[in-house]
């Protein structure tokens, strides 16, 4: 969740509705998975595994944005994961 919480951060000043509906879930999908985690509804490594894929599937969502949104998107988005997950070798 780090790693969406430091890319939100870097996305934030995208001005592009489809980022800033996706910073929006982000906040929502993370206070249901501190309840889940929490009630013990979900496994940390089940979590993990979901949200590790899905930071592999944003490179493909941010490339349908405009190509000045994509751009800056991607860029962000390499910079963040590089840092904060290099095993994901992108």
């Amino acid at each position: 969740m780090n790693t969406y919480i430091k890319l939100a951060d870097e996305l934030k000043c995208l001005d592009d509705e489809v980022i800033q509906g996706l910073l929006r879930s982000w906040d929502a999908s993370f206070i249901e998975l501190d309840k889940l985690l929490t009630s013990k509804k979900i496994v940390k490594s089940k979590m993990v595994s979901g949200l590790r894929q899905g930071l592999l599937d944003l490179p493909d969502m941010f490339s349908d944005l405009p190509t000045p949104f994509a751009d800056i998107a991607i860029s962000k988005y390499e910079q963040v994961v590089s840092e904060m997950v290099p095993e994901l070798n992108l």
